[in-house]
């Protein structure tokens, strides 16, 4: 079950990522991507600009007099279809021809590990189309 992230508590972590303090820094870094997580979505999705977002990306919701908080789709979450798994597979492989750091190399390996054990969900096949569009601009 994916949970919500409140905007203002994530705006107040990311003000901190500027302090001194190298403590302080790493573990906001890690209470960010902690939250980021545990909402069930991308780091992709989350900074997606307007532009780029399609029905299915995260959307907030509220108005200036609520809290304004970041919801998951539940889509995120759904099994990959047959046609889903070859697009996956076909992607994790274009995207690991290309010359792309060695982070990337090791998310691609994870993800194609998620898809041999039936782990990878329609949130991870999102993340690797808008990684392929972003590598070929």
């Amino acid at each position: 079950m994916s949970a919500d992230l409140n905007r203002e508590d994530i705006a107040a972590l990311l003000a901190k990522l500027g302090s001194a303090d190298d403590a302080e820094v790493l573990s906001t870094a890690r209470e960010l991507n902690r939250q980021v997580k545990a909402a069930g979505v991308t780091w992709d999705a989350l900074l997606a600009a307007d532009t780029d977002r399609d029905d299915d990306t995260p959307s907030y919701k509220g108005s200036a007099d609520d809290e304004t908080v970041l919801v998951a789709p539940d889509a995120d979450h759904g099994a990959l279809s047959e046609a889903d798994k070859a697009e996956a597979r076909t992607l994790i492989d274009v995207i690991g021809a290309k010359p792309v750091s060695d982070t990337t190399r090791d998310e691609l390996a994870d993800y194609a590990a998620d898809l041999l054990e039936n782990r990878m969900e329609q949130m991870d096949l999102r993340y690797l189309r808008a990684l392929k569009k972003r590598l070929d601009a």
